[in-house]
């Protein structure tokens, strides 16, 4: 191959960067024999610019710049490819002939690259030798070094130089910035001194992967800012309205990519915060508490640290109690929501959810840490939960009430269970035999009880056992045998497997075993008949299959395109007649035409819509409005198949593009969150409920979200799909509010506005001359205290005005008086206005030309009797007499324009007290009507 003098422009390079011959370490490579290079590439060491070179002079050989040292046993142990994938590796740099200044310039532009300050001259000779005395030691070993070993490395350092590892460093020209390296008490500066000795190593690596994480950690304390460690969080899914409800194992997790992004964990961050708890040191994934002072300093004030804090209060107060208080309290509490012992052990789970939930609310725990507070425990179980077991629920009734009757039923009932339960399978069944007799059931006449009497025999096996015969049939296996739960009581098949069960291997049964035989042959006939109309539609052709059904569906009056509108219900309803006419129902159907195996899976069209269109599908074929079904079944099935993260981005994006932002979220109106329903319905084939559903979203008490109807639910949608935003936690502020205020009784209530009222100063004079303004400002009010406005604090006492109508006393005067009567009760400014609303009906009863005098009267009284005088009236007085008017008949002078039906030539309305020409209009209009000559 052809030489170059890339050498030679290499170090002329270097010359303009003034690092000269004497700054460089030059070690030649070996060719080998299977190379068709005929010269090695030449490692050239910079340590002044901290880089290394690989440089061949042949033509068509690439040059290679990294970053650091590489030792000679790296440079003999890997290849060319290898130092490729390094992570010291910077650039590579092609030469081509006739354009060496742009290689020139690309190498001077790769060697500047990141050097930051540049290094002083560095003595080579010192370099190389100092590499040569610590060639025994490795990269593990380097930064493995106890203080002690540190200590006698220097030692050693000291006998062979006359300097110590301190001021090698600065020999070295790693010192940067005036910043003295100290290896000796600093292992960041150990890595920098071993990178320079011993070369690039993936223990270096790591050591400065931990102190870049260090970094990164010192820099979210700057000047106290939170707002890199809050952003960190959120995009983690740590947000502030979910941070006081994480699980110690999801805190666990938190802790650990804390420590993955920046080498510390949560305790560690509470440490450079300088917080602290009641304990010493902070610990905020074993202690809530904790948690909440973390979240405060991080997230700043927020209503779910407030609420904790509360919860927190409420604890400790029911903690500071004596157990006999303690219990005192609980049972006062209970007393107060009509939790009676009579029903303790009859509550339903869904009941003692509502009884946790309102515990949690009064005390800030929940049931089970209700009972480790009370001290109640049983045998190897620590802790109770009441809520999923009616044992532990009976042991936390009898410590609240003592002893009851309820407690030794359920008790006696659950000792009959387990002595049931401990029976060997023989013995469950000749103890259901005895049962039997002793209740004269003869076993083979169980077949013909009727529906109230297969109730008694239910309700006596509970007697007997404390279980239903639904359980018992679980109990001796017949559910397992079968693969279904059976129900005697609703199913003459189960009833007959059940009385099978009863006859096998019996012999000693004190009853006529003769009789029961014939029965079950007879009801084996009947099932043979079933046998024989299954094997008849087996027998049929795929196409007379097909046929046969379609005249089954059109004899029993249903349009085979139609049959994708059936309800749940009505799908159940065909599925029996199906079973009556051919043994089987629309499950074995699908199987017997062979759709199950297009489809690969058990299809059933009762509960599943698309299961129903494939069954139309198959009968119609090609049909239009097969087609279009079914490409709303595909849509539904893609947006079915993204992410999580998928749906939500796509549902986000087509509000965006229909206008829909997270501003006007919770402003939606009813109609316009039903147009909103519409329109996904259109685009993905599903509504708005069941978006809710496929995003996971559920209520508190496991029920689906219905956002059309419900604020709440709406929010909860809008914070999955936007996430947190002010608006969401306005609207969970102002839910919480009504919340408390609907928990109260109706006296509360009352009682609590009128405190409200009075603290604001709302006395009844003032109420009732409220401007404008004023109004909207006992609106604003309200709104804050209680979360609504004052027409639905009327709608919930139920204050009516017209036409049965809620009051809107901001609207009308007459029907602020009502507002004002019933809160504050009778008084003098009450009873004043009613009687001018009383004249002003008066009034509005007159004919027009009765008002007309009435109007003339008023003047007349008030000293004005001509027709001129009245026209002729100063602003001053004209205010006097607006005033009076108002008081008189509780409307003013522009009212009466309005009445007489005045208007300016621009069709507005007239104000006569400000304008003379208005006046003048009203003063002719009430004597033309009166006195028309």
């Amino acid at each position: 191959k052809v030489k170059f003098p890339k050498l030679s422009l290499f170090l002329s390079a270097l010359r303009e960067m003034d690092v000269f011959t004497d700054d460089i370490i030059l070690r030649y490579g070996e060719v080998n024999k299977s190379e068709a290079r005929n010269e090695s590439y030449m490692a050239i060491e910079i340590p002044r610019l901290d880089k290394t070179v690989f440089l061949s002079n042949e033509y068509g050989e690439a040059s290679f710049i990294f970053t650091g040292f590489i030792s000679d046993k790296d440079l003999m142990d890997h290849g060319k490819q290898d130092f490729l994938q390094s992570p010291q590796f910077l650039s590579r740099i092609e030469f081509v002939e006739g354009k060496e200044d742009e290689w020139k310039v690309k190498m001077k532009e790769v060697l500047q690259r990141e050097v930051g300050e540049k290094n002083e001259k560095v003595d080579l000779d010192l370099l190389e030798s100092v590499r040569e005395f610590f060639s025994y030691l490795g990269a593990e070993e380097w930064m493995g070094l106890s203080q002690k070993e540190k200590k006698e490395l220097n030692q050693k350092v000291q006998r062979q130089y006359g300097f110590g590892i301190d001021s090698l460093c600065n020999q070295l020209g790693l010192n940067r910035k005036n910043k003295r390296l100290k290896p000796l008490g600093s292992s960041e500066a150990m890595m920098a001194l071993g990178r320079c000795v011993l070369g690039s190593h993936k223990v270096f690596d790591e050591y400065q992967q931990q102190f870049n994480k260090k970094a990164q950690f010192d820099k979210l304390f700057i000047n106290n800012g939170m707002s890199e460690l809050v952003s960190f969080l959120n995009e983690h899914g740590y947000k502030v309205n979910k941070c006081m409800e994480l699980t110690e194992k999801e805190r666990e997790e938190l802790d650990q990519k804390l420590k993955d992004n920046y080498g510390y964990g949560i305790r560690s961050v509470c440490t450079k915060l300088d917080l602290q708890g009641n304990k010493k040191q902070m610990n905020p994934i074993q202690s809530l508490e904790d948690m909440m002072i973390f979240g405060r300093r991080v997230f700043g004030p927020h209503v779910v640290f407030d609420e904790y804090e509360t919860r927190l209060k409420k604890r400790r107060l029911f903690d500071a109690l004596s157990d006999e208080e303690k219990r005192g309290s609980i049972v006062k509490f209970l007393e107060k929501n009509d939790y009676k012992v009579e029903w303790w052990m009859l509550l339903t789970e869904k009941e003692k959810k509502i009884l946790e939930d309102r515990i949690y609310e009064e005390y800030g725990f929940k049931l089970s840490s209700l009972c480790t507070k009370l001290q109640l425990n049983r045998t190897n179980r620590p802790y109770l939960s009441p809520l999923t077991s009616s044992e532990d629920m009976m042991i936390l009734g009898r410590n609240i009430f003592k002893s009851h009757q309820a407690f030794d039923e359920y008790k006696q009932k659950h000792n009959k269970i387990k002595r049931f339960d401990d029976l060997s399978h023989k013995n469950k069944r000749e103890s259901i035999v005895r049962f039997l007799v002793k209740n004269s059931y003869i076993t083979d006449e169980l077949m013909e009880l009727t529906q109230s009497e297969k109730k008694e025999l239910d309700r006596k096996i509970q007697a007997e056992y404390g279980f239903g015969i639904i359980s018992l049939c679980s109990k001796i296996e017949l559910n397992l045998k079968h693969g279904r739960t059976m129900n005697p009581v609703n199913s003459a098949e189960d009833m007959l497997d059940f009385v099978e069960y009863i006859s096998a291997d019996n012999s000693t049964r004190s009853y006529d075993r003769s009789k029961l035989k014939p029965r079950i042959d007879k009801t084996s006939d009947e099932y043979k008949q079933k046998g024989q109309k299954i094997k008849r539609f087996d027998k049929l052709s795929h196409e007379n299959k097909k046929k046969e059904i379609v005249a089954f569906l059109e004899k029993n009056g249903y349009i085979v395109a139609e049959l994708i509108k059936l309800t749940v219900d009505k799908k159940k309803e065909l599925d029996k007649k199906i079973q009556k006419e051919y043994g089987f129902g629309m499950i074995s159907l699908c199987l017997k035409i062979k759709l199950n195996w297009e489809s690969e899976r058990n299809l059933n069209p009762v509960n599943s819509s698309e299961d129903m269109l494939d069954f139309i599908e198959y009968i119609l074929e090609n049909n239009n409005k097969i087609t279009d079904y079914r490409k709303i079944f595909n849509e539904v099935k893609r947006f079915d198949n993204l992410s999580h993260e998928g749906k939500k981005s796509e549902i986000v994006e087509f509000l965006a593009n229909n206008k829909y932002s997270v501003e006007e979220w919770m402003r939606l109106t009813e109609k316009q969150k039903k147009n909103l329903d519409f329109k996904i319905q259109e685009k993905y084939g599903f509504g708005i409920c069941s978006l809710c559903t496929k995003l996971g979203l559920k209520t508190s008490n496991e029920t689906w979200l219905k956002p059309i109807t419900s604020p709440e639910d709406m929010m909860n949608l809008g914070k999955e799909l936007f996430g947190s935003h002010a608006v969401f936690d306005e609207c969970e502020s102002r839910l919480r509010k009504i919340k408390r205020f609907d928990k109260l009784s109706h006296d509360d209530k009352k009682n609590d506005i009128v405190q409200f009222l009075k603290k604001n100063k709302y006395e009844a004079e003032r109420l009732m001359n409220l401007t404008g303004k004023e109004k909207r400002e006992l609106e604003k009010n309200i709104q804050e205290k209680y979360g609504v406005g004052i027409m639905f604090l009327c709608s919930a006492f139920e204050l009516k005005g017209k036409h049965g109508r809620t009051l809107s006393p901001l609207s009308s005067l007459k029907e602020m008086l009502e507002f004002g009567e019933y809160f504050l009760g009778s008084h003098q400014i009450f009873t004043d206005y009613k009687k001018r609303f009383e004249k002003a009906d008066w009034f509005n009863d007159l004919t027009e030309e009765k008002q007309a005098k009435e109007i003339i009267a008023f003047f007349e009284r008030n000293g004005h009797k001509t027709k001129e005088k009245i026209i002729a009236l100063n602003q001053k007085e004209k205010r006097r007499l607006d005033r009076e008017m108002y008081n008189e008949y509780s409307f003013r002078m522009f009212s009466v324009c309005t009445k007489f039906g005045l208007q300016t030539n621009q069709s507005k309305n007239l104000a006569p007290v400000r304008t003379s020409s208005d006046m003048k209009i009203l003063g002719e209009k009430i004597f033309n009507i009166c006195f028309p000559s």
